[in-house]
């Protein structure tokens, strides 16, 4: 004979409290002391207790399906240093932003902006106007600095930051795959016939996603002849002028194809040696959208992160930490990885080479 399911009430009684407070309590809210949560929690374990999977599924299809009277607010929190630094349209914040605000609206939700660099604004400040206005779920943008610290009151909250620039506390997170992208962009540019490619990121740009890139290109080196392999060049910081230094590289190394953080990386190597994109030389972008370059009519090749769907993915992993009640800082964080797609663009060709792709890591 089948056992009979532990139920709320079972625990409840146990425990010498109400079936509601059992609920709260496995569900994580913080209505029920953290000392209480535990107690409850840690005898539902005792009795084997499991949420019943098909009440849980008509929960979830019940917040989904059915509209609320009002959309539910989820804070978008920003620590940049203007309070609309983000907001420029073609920029990837805004476009984190656009995906977010797109899932939110289909499942309830909208998305509220607070900008930590408010006069008088703190985390403790903040913690307490989002607890206060009943908001438990947080979307932190990207941080303007690597490895920052923020001390938001995490237990109130459930969070999900973009990118890896928050080190602590840390956090669920979604972001681009960058590791992904640069080995794609790679075998398709092995595809179109090119040998000698370069890397010509911004220092800045591969720090902030963890050096993915950098050791991407790097274990793509491992497959090609010695001759074939090209160092790295890192532009030290978008506002230094290194243009006779990158022209020392590439005279030093002569890349078929440069990939670069931005389109307009290129620009004084091909005035300078009088070079043609893409008859002499071929430029790709890391993080291109279809974009066209420097006003022209070149339409940057490259990797299009994705940027909306990373949105989209981080809505999706807030929404469920929301219905599950995990607050605080997670013992485990989870992170999504979003793939990039190919952008074919105008400023790569197909050479008249034999082409070679190596097989995928």
């Amino acid at each position: 004979m089948l056992s009979r399911r532990t139920t709320l009430r079972d625990i409840a009684k146990v425990c010498g409290c109400s079936a509601m407070a059992v609920s709260l309590a496995l569900r994580n809210h913080t209505s029920v002391s953290k000392k209480r949560r535990a107690k409850i929690r840690a005898i539902a374990k005792q009795l084997n207790y499991s949420p019943d999977p098909n009440l849980s599924a008509l929960a979830a299809y019940r917040q989904t399906h059915y509209p609320r009277p009002t959309a539910t607010p989820i804070a978008w929190i920003s620590n940049f240093p203007t309070r609309n630094y983000w907001i420029e349209p073609a920029g990837f914040v805004n476009r984190y932003f656009q995906g977010a605000t797109r899932r939110a609206r289909e499942i309830g939700y909208h998305l509220e902006h607070f900008w930590l660099g408010e006069p008088g604004m703190t985390p403790q400040r903040l913690s307490k106007i989002l607890y206060t206005r009943g908001i438990s779920g947080i979307l932190l943008t990207p941080q303007h600095r690597s490895y920052t610290h923020l001390n938001l009151d995490w237990d109130k909250f459930c969070a999900v930051t973009f990118g890896y620039s928050l080190i602590r506390p840390s956090l669920h997170m979604t972001t681009t795959n960058h590791y992904r992208s640069l080995g794609m962009v790679m075998r398709k540019l092995r595809s179109l016939g090119y040998r000698r490619i370069g890397l010509m990121p911004y220092l800045l740009h591969d720090t902030r996603v963890l050096h993915n890139f950098h050791a991407a290109y790097l274990m793509d080196r491992l497959r090609v002849p010695v001759e074939l392999q090209i160092p790295v060049y890192f532009v030290p910081d978008y506002s230094q002028n290194v243009e006779e230094e990158k022209l020392e590289w590439f005279r030093a190394h002569r890349p078929e194809v440069i990939i670069t953080s931005n389109g307009s990386a290129l620009d004084g190597i091909l005035r300078s040696e009088g070079l043609r994109c893409p008859e002499d030389i071929g430029l790709v972008s890391l993080g291109t959208s279809d974009r066209r370059a420097n006003k022209t009519d070149r339409i940057i090749s490259g990797a299009d992160e994705n940027y909306e769907e990373v949105g989209v993915a981080a809505m999706d992993l807030l929404v469920t930490l929301m219905h599950r009640n995990e607050r605080g800082v997670p013992s485990t964080p989870r992170t999504v990885l979003i793939d990039s797609k190919w952008v074919s663009g105008t400023t790569v060709r197909r050479l008249n080479t034999d082409a070679t792709v190596p097989d995928e890591a």
